[in-house]
């Protein structure tokens, strides 16, 4: 009895012995050498998918390629490719075209260079500055009337934002031009309309800032109130270059908002079109993934690979409003689809279909 029981015990203890050094060999990583192959490997792989989606090409002598891809081994995870598609600006991926941003940004200096050199934004007048402290020291029933007057004329002139609603239109206008949304004949068109508005705007300024000047200077020589006659003069003028100021903004509005129209259906376009060729990009890697899977034979049971289409996570609707959300897009495979692949039991839209994709 004592010896079967011993005899129990001794078996017992060697197959748990047995388990154990399995589970242990398992989770030790391959050896150097065997390292190694297997980043030769996935390098290799990173090559032929370079090769195969066409990351190689330029578009001109001097432009940089398509793209390119990063490929490395993972110890107990597998190989990890990552993936620069296209450039954004020529393919109609996701991402930010360099170039249209620095052309609308030289626009939007030119634009406001142009206002100030035409008077519709202001550099800081001196000598106005100097009378205006001059006018505040002066103390009377005079001096209070004339300061109330000079604070109407102010209000009117920071309460109007005619020179923000053109300057946006007019960077609105510049960035459907660099993205040929508009023809030469609706550009024209446009910048003329927008051009009067201007104009228009330019001259009820200046005349503001003339009745302003006018006001103040009978201000520090007044010794006593103006006329009926003079009040009722002012107080007209104003009352015109208010409603006439209120038009001005209200068309440059209205302008502003038909062109924002055009840039919301360029962007619904454009991210149609993203879309669209990021769904083309995937089922021309995936095919690539599946016809050449043998370069990926020696990947480990239980392992992976992990494709990163670094960028393609902001391709949406919502996603390119916020900058919060995810950017890379990650399809993981597993060891047993690739090998399916490779068996030809398995093609490219089957291979995507098992993939486990998330963005990141």
């Amino acid at each position: 009895m004592t010896y079967q029981w011993l005899r129990s015990s001794r078996n017992a203890i060697a197959l748990t012995t047995f388990m154990l050094s399995s589970a242990v060999a398992a989770q030790v990583p391959p050896g150097q050498a065997a390292l190694d192959d297997l980043q030769r490997s996935a390098e290799v792989f990173s090559a032929t998918l370079t090769e195969s989606l066409g990351l190689n090409e330029r578009q001109g002598i001097f432009s940089p390629r398509n793209g390119h891809v990063n490929g490395r081994y993972l110890a107990r995870q597998g190989m990890v490719f990552e993936i620069v598609m296209p450039d954004p600006g020529r393919s109609g991926m996701t991402g930010i075209n360099l170039q249209q941003l620095d052309e609308s940004l030289s626009a939007l200096s030119q634009q406001l260079g142009t206002m100030v050199e035409r008077g519709l934004v202001h550099r800081p007048d001196p000598e106005a500055i100097r009378e205006a402290m001059a006018l505040s020291l002066r103390s009377g029933e005079v001096a209070e009337f004339y300061r109330e007057k000079l604070q109407d004329v102010s209000a009117l002139s920071e309460s109007v934002n005619v020179e923000r609603a053109l300057a946006r239109a007019s960077a609105t206008l510049q960035r459907l031009q660099a993205d040929g949304v508009l023809n030469s004949e609706e550009m024209s068109e446009a910048r003329e309309h927008l051009d009067e508005l201007q104009q228009e705007a330019l001259s009820n300024l200046q005349s503001l800032r003339e009745l302003q000047q006018e006001i103040r200077r009978e201000g520090l020589e007044a010794v006593e109130l103006p006329d009926s006659a003079q009040v009722e003069s002012w107080e007209s003028a104003l009352s015109g270059m208010t409603a006439s100021l209120a038009g001005v903004e209200s068309r440059a509005r209205e302008q502003l908002s038909e062109l924002q129209a055009q840039q919301q259906r360029l962007r619904a376009q454009n991210q149609q079109a993203r879309q669209q060729a990021l769904a083309s990009f995937e089922s021309r890697l995936f095919e690539t993934v599946c016809d050449y899977a043998a370069a990926m034979r020696a990947l480990p049971d239980q392992e992976y690979v992990t494709l990163i289409l670094a960028g393609a996570g902001r391709v949406g609707d919502a996603a390119e409003e916020n900058e919060a959300l995810p950017r890379d897009r990650v399809h993981v495979l597993t060891r047993d689809a690739i090998v399916q692949c490779r068996q030809g039991e398995m093609n490219g839209q089957e291979l995507a279909d098992s993939a486990s994709t998330y963005n990141y």
